[in-house]
């Protein structure tokens, strides 16, 4: 009878202590898992970026600079648009021009002929703070009025950034 009761006493397979330890580290080894699937999820879509323009002051009888801020993450000049509203109250006022911003060439009429100029001071293809855009005319009698430049995310058409001058 004494075998009997001794195997007894060993039916039970794990003590209570190695058993809880076992639940803890079953526990922190999902919470790592988890954590990283989340922290992956989070690179795998892409975020849009986000800043604003420093401001927007007057180079010459010709011209208006456009000084960008901070953007984060900083975007490529190829993947942004730039919608330039011109006065409304202007002769020949008409639909906004939509410009990719490294099209430079591509001017539009609007009493006068203007022109895009882009300033990469940083030289690595992307908006950083300080880089700046000339909007140029032809005349030096450029249409007076309220402008508004947006910022637009090219992929998505979002505005990452707007301003609003007068000249």
């Amino acid at each position: 009878m004494r075998r009997y009761s001794s195997l007894k006493r060993r039916k039970n397979a794990v003590e209570p202590v190695v058993a809880t330890l076992l639940m803890v580290a079953i526990t922190v080894v999902l919470a790592a898992a988890l954590y990283v699937i989340v922290l992956t999820y989070g690179d795998i879509i892409p975020r849009e970026p986000i800043g604003t323009f420093t401001g927007a002051s007057r180079n010459n009888a010709t011209s208006e600079k456009i000084t960008f801020s901070t953007f984060s993450p900083s975007p490529a000049f190829d993947t942004c648009k730039l919608r330039i509203d011109p006065p409304g109250d202007a002769p020949n006022a008409g639909a906004p021009k939509l410009w990719n911003i490294t099209d430079t060439n591509a001017p539009f009429s609007y009493n006068s002929t203007i022109f895009l100029k882009i300033y990469d001071l940083a030289g690595d293809g992307k908006i950083s703070q300080g880089d700046y855009v000339t909007i140029n005319w032809s005349s030096v009698d450029p249409p007076y009025g309220e402008w508004t430049v947006n910022l637009l995310y090219g992929p998505s058409g979002n505005q990452i950034a707007t301003i609003t001058f007068f000249i």
